[in-house]
């Protein structure tokens, strides 16, 4: 099982692990008597001082960690040695590779490290669920350190990553490679007809065949004049075709529109058109894909008509496309996406014993500079992204740090540097496309899948709010096979009531804003009614019965499309109808508290609880007798939207309960007709305030 992980010095990712085994000692074979591998032997040797020579890289202990293919993420072989902060500043000053990048950690930082303070170094290695390549690719490097002088300890610990080249010794065993930070030349080129080879005798990838294109297609070099793109009105035809995904920004810069219908099928002008566009054209004419689609460029702009048709055909065209385009790292379409990326940071060559005859060698450096965060690039800000991102069988990514390839059977980087999602490994709580991309076997596990990636979605934003739902119909339409077929402005049908009970993310760190828009876009109850992030909690009900619905049963639901051509997208409106107990009581949202009325739904005496709580007047004994107070410290209530707000009566409205707490339920306040809203949710309140309650028939609006 993986450590669990918190930032440390220097903002580190640091790791505590079991006490470490004793230091072991150097090889006493003369190498002669193996008949050593001289040359291997002193490239690796001129690596680092004698010291770390004798006591942690020319030993078996090393050895065994650099050749030990343990299973699971965790190994237990390990090197430690200590040595003092003086030897380590002579020896790095000296040239010494490993005291170099141990110094990296002792100097420079809040402490200053006295000369003789010793530091026990160790280092094992450890193996993610997922990454890519797998290999000798991580390793947890510790660092513990005693002052005598002054008679304290410390430490810390973290991961580091380790590469070589493909001729180096070690290269059968450290199969990570240096990062490429050239996206666009002959290199990344060929890497990219390799990928499309490779794919093709993938099992669990589609067949490359040619299909029907969409309606329109930009033809990216025509046989008649090669270096004049154009927009093609399909008829029907078949081919192979690129899609791309990319993210177009504020202004306009030339989107197809019926004005320009015939020009553009006549010829697109590369020097008018965006950088992000040109640069999708170019990279489709370097690895003979004759087709390219754009949205921008082959939707009609300015019809409402064209527009619904080709949304509603959004699934096909990106699941047919023989590869996506996915201009990752670009803010807008004019800043293109094939520039060279950021160098990476200073790495340390060090050695890598394979035998007390053989030597290769290794470069390592900090595994965050290599743990790639995919919700940090642009791309995955714009909401539309995310279907695109889901629904095509293979994708070329250009990331922010390099090239990437991303199919049914996996993803890797150009060059076969190191992949590694943040904490991609556990696929119940995963939210990295790769693992969000995997179906489910049953019903169950596929709406888990829904509610990650409505998590995922909620932190993406649109430039027209009514696209909330549109923007993620095509993956909803993939989900109904196990969800479906009813599907109710973004929540199905199965186990419904357990997806009402969505709540805006806690995240200190987020400056985010959660609203509802000022024109009707959603039913309250559904996620699509607030933008801004939302989460839920990864629980169902169990065959054990200590998790399950509280006095909740749906009765029905009503939703009107916005177009009956696409029931998964826009709606105009939409009920909830299921039984339920409400006790009432008033809410206030600046102490995400809740004073319960009397049991005959006397509202009065709760706001003068209110009033008596807020004035702090009155004995403690008085706010004690008083039956509307809320005696639990655990209640919490949130309003769904951020912001001051007044105090306000409420309806409560609860949903799940674990042993004797009801865990999570909904805040609702009356509207029209008998009807009610919702407008927040509570959480941690005892079952005993609610199980003297009846059902009733209760309708959300």
């Amino acid at each position: 099982m993986r450590k669990a992980i918190s930032v440390g010095r220097m903002g580190r990712r640091v790791v505590r692990l079991p006490p470490f085994p004793q230091t072991p000692h150097s090889l006493s074979r003369s190498p002669q008597s193996e008949g050593i591998d001289m040359a291997s032997l002193q490239r690796a040797r001129n690596l680092v001082c004698n010291f770390c020579w004798q006591n942690f890289f020319n030993t078996e202990q090393f050895q065994l960690l650099c050749l030990c293919r343990c299973e699971g993420n965790y190994c237990h072989n390990r090197i430690t040695c200590k040595m003092t902060v003086q030897q380590i500043n002579g020896s790095a000053s000296n040239g010494c590779n490993w005291c170099s990048y141990i110094r990296t950690f002792t100097s420079g930082g809040e402490e200053t490290r006295d000369p003789d303070d010793v530091l026990s170094i160790s280092l094992c290695d450890f193996y993610p669920d997922y990454s890519s390549p797998t290999g000798k690719n991580m390793y947890y490097l510790s660092m513990d350190w005693e002052s005598p002088k002054r008679e304290t300890r410390g430490g810390w610990s973290l991961r580091i990553h380790a590469f070589t080249n493909s001729t180096d010794l070690a290269a059968p065993f450290v199969t990570a490679r240096e990062l490429q930070t050239e996206v666009y030349s002959d290199a990344s080129r060929h890497q990219i007809r390799n990928w499309l080879a490779e794919c093709a005798d993938h099992s669990q990838c589609p067949e490359q065949v040619e299909t029907i294109l969409p309606t329109r297609v930009i033809e990216v070099a025509p046989a008649i004049s090669p270096d004049r793109p154009r927009l093609l009105a399909t008829t029907g035809k078949k081919g192979r075709y690129a899609a791309l995904s990319y993210c177009w920004g504020s202004n306009s810069y030339g989107e197809l529109r019926r004005s320009r219908l015939n020009q553009y099928l006549e010829h697109l002008d590369l020097e008018v058109l965006p950088q992000t566009l040109r640069d999708a054209i170019a990279v489709a004419k370097s690895i003979s894909v004759p087709y390219l689609w754009v949205d921008a460029l082959c939707i009609l702009q300015d019809s409402d008509e064209d527009k619904s048709f080709e949304i509603s055909k959004m699934e096909r065209v990106y699941r047919d496309s023989l590869v996506t385009i996915v201009a990752a790292n670009s803010e807008g379409v004019t800043q293109g996406f094939l520039q060279p990326r950021k160098m990476p940071m200073e790495s340390f060559n060090i050695p890598f014993r394979l035998s007390g005859s053989q030597f290769g060698t290794m470069s390592v450096q900090e595994l965050d500079e290599r743990e790639y965060e995919e919700s940090e690039e642009p791309i995955n800000r714009r909401a539309w992204a995310l279907q695109e991102s889901m629904l095509a069988n293979r994708y070329l990514i250009y990331s922010s740090h390099t090239l990437q390839w991303r199919c049914n059977a996996g993803v890797r980087n150009h060059g076969d540097s190191l992949h590694l999602v943040h904490y991609a490994d556990d696929e119940q709580i995963s939210r990295s496309f790769y693992t969000l991309n995997k179906p489910a076997s049953d019903p169950k596990g596929e709406l888990r899948r829904w509610m990650r990636l409505v998590s995922v979605y909620s932190k993406r934003s649109s430039s027209l709010s009514r696209d909330k739902l549109n923007a993620i119909s095509a993956v909803a339409r993939g989900f109904s096979p196990l969800l479906g077929p009813e599907y109710f402005a973004g929540l199905w049908q199965f186990s419904i009531l357990w997806q009402l009970t969505w709540v805006p993310s806690c995240s200190w760190a987020s400056e985010a804003m959660n609203t509802r828009p000022e024109v009707y876009r959603a039913p309250s109850w559904s996620w699509a009614s607030v933008d801004g992030p939302l989460d839920y909690e990864n629980i169902f009900p169990g065959p054990d019965g200590e998790v399950y619905l509280y006095k909740c049963d749906f009765i029905s639901c009503q939703i009107e499309p916005k177009s009956a051509a696409n029931p998964f997208g826009e709606v105009l409106a939409g009920s909830l109808k299921l039984q339920g107990v409400l006790r009432q009581g008033w809410f206030n949202p600046s102490e995400n508290h809740i004073l319960w009325a009397d049991e005959d739904n006397d509202i009065a005496r709760a706001i003068d609880a209110f009033c008596l709580t807020e004035s702090r007047q009155g004995s403690s004994k008085e706010a004690e007798d008083n039956e509307s107070t809320d005696q639990d410290s655990r209640l919490k209530a949130f309003h769904d939207e951020s912001g001051n707000r007044p105090s306000m009566q409420v309806f409560c409205l609860p949903i799940w309960t674990f042993e004797k707490t009801i865990r999570l339920g909904l805040l609702l306040v009356k509207a029209e007709k008998e009807t009610f809203k919702r407008i927040g949710s509570f959480e941690n309140v005892p079952r005993t305030n609610f199980d003297h309650l009846s059902q009733r028939e209760i309708t959300i609006i």
